[in-house]
């Protein structure tokens, strides 16, 4: 009686270890949630992004702010150094291929001014760069993000 092994029980061996698998999937993924009690199940799938843009320059000047997105004006903002400015925002798959979330800012410091996206989720969840904490940190030679870094540029005298 030795030789090869019944299918159908080799079939009940799969089955059972497939279901015993199973049965251990609530309890790992309930111990993965633990520290998203309280902010709730979308959270842990979809957690609100934070973004903050802090004036870390090392002189006694503003960073003058002004930041917006196509349903929001974040308004603007003059933040003297050591302060930060911050939103939270959700994204949803919805927002990257019918209406993508964009927020851009224009910085002005002294007589510099920039003006770009700082969060685009078409280009910054596509290219996986998109952070759940944003941090932008102005300092006197630049602007530095999550996904960027842009340096003051002279304006052109005339």
């Amino acid at each position: 009686m030795g030789g090869k092994a019944n299918p159908s029980m080799t079939n009940v061996i799969l089955l059972i270890s497939f279901v015993m698998t199973l049965s251990h999937i609530p309890i790992i993924f309930a111990n993965s949630l633990q520290g998203y009690k309280e902010q709730g199940f979308i959270d842990w799938i979809n957690p609100k992004r934070t973004f903050r843009i802090i004036n870390e320059m090392n002189t006694r000047e503003s960073l003058k702010i002004h930041c917006w997105s196509y349903d929001d004006d974040l308004g603007t903002h003059v933040l003297w150094p050591g302060q930060y400015f911050e939103w939270r925002f959700r994204i949803t798959v919805l927002d990257v291929i019918t209406h993508p979330t964009k927020f851009t800012c224009t910085f002005e410091y002294r007589q510099f001014k920039k003006k770009f996206a700082v969060f685009y989720s078409r280009r910054d969840i596509v290219n996986n760069i998109a952070c759940v904490f944003c941090l932008v940190r102005a300092n006197t030679d630049g602007l530095y993000g999550p996904n960027f870094v842009t340096h003051w540029i002279k304006p052109i005298e005339a």
